[in-house]
């Protein structure tokens, strides 16, 4: 979305990565209306014309593979509540076989059959799924860590003029509800450090 800066009246495109605390901040940024989608820099541009200005927020992989994962148990709950969650749910060693059998290096698809079957049983999935840097890895993204807030809201208030003081963020709050899920499990981070290969090399991980 764009985002007009109240200090020079410049137009900034918020590009919003899905699990990075969106949608803890759209009441900062007077989201009200737009619907909340995940572009990226380069489809956003394309929406909003090139303004030659962004901003961004991305986060470790392994927290916000985790995040994905039990939004979209809860979100599974929600919509299918007499259903029984399905077996890569309920457990780590299962969703691994899953995800190594979809996916290859920097999350490209090599099992589209099994993808799609992902995507019916998890909506979030599919997007968290995609690397943060194909979103956001261009010279005009202004590019923050969730690890360090602060220094967002910082920036959002000297640059924009606007107030983010009052955001909080959960965080890893809603994992303790699985506790069946053993997020420890070095196969775990392995699948990471696969599927989000590009996201290590350009932001540190």
């Amino acid at each position: 979305m764009l985002v007009k800066s109240l200090v020079d009246k410049q137009d900034w495109i918020w590009i919003r990565i899905p699990k990075t605390a969106t949608r803890a901040y759209r009441p900062v940024f007077q989201m009200s209306s737009e619907a909340h989608t995940h572009l990226s820099y380069k489809e956003s541009v394309e929406m909003y014309g090139d303004v030659g200005k962004a901003f961004s927020v991305v986060r470790n992989p392994v927290d916000r593979l985790k995040s994905g994962i039990t939004h979209d148990i809860d979100e599974f709950k929600r919509i299918y509540p007499h259903r029984q969650y399905p077996s890569w749910m309920l457990d780590i060693e299962l969703l691994c076989d899953v995800f190594f059998n979809i996916l290859e290096e920097n999350c490209k698809v090599k099992n589209p059959q099994a993808y799609t079957t992902l995507s019916w049983e998890a909506g979030m999935m599919a997007e968290v799924l995609k690397t943060q840097a194909s979103a956001v890895n261009y010279p005009e993204v202004k590019v923050f860590k969730y690890e360090n807030l602060e220094e967002f809201n910082k920036w959002i208030n000297n640059t924009l003029g606007l107030n983010a003081s009052y955001v909080e963020v959960n965080g890893a709050s809603d994992y303790v509800k699985y506790n069946w899920l053993d997020f420890s499990n070095p196969r775990f981070t392995e699948l990471c450090k696969l599927i989000y290969k590009e996201d290590y090399e350009v932001y540190k991980y």
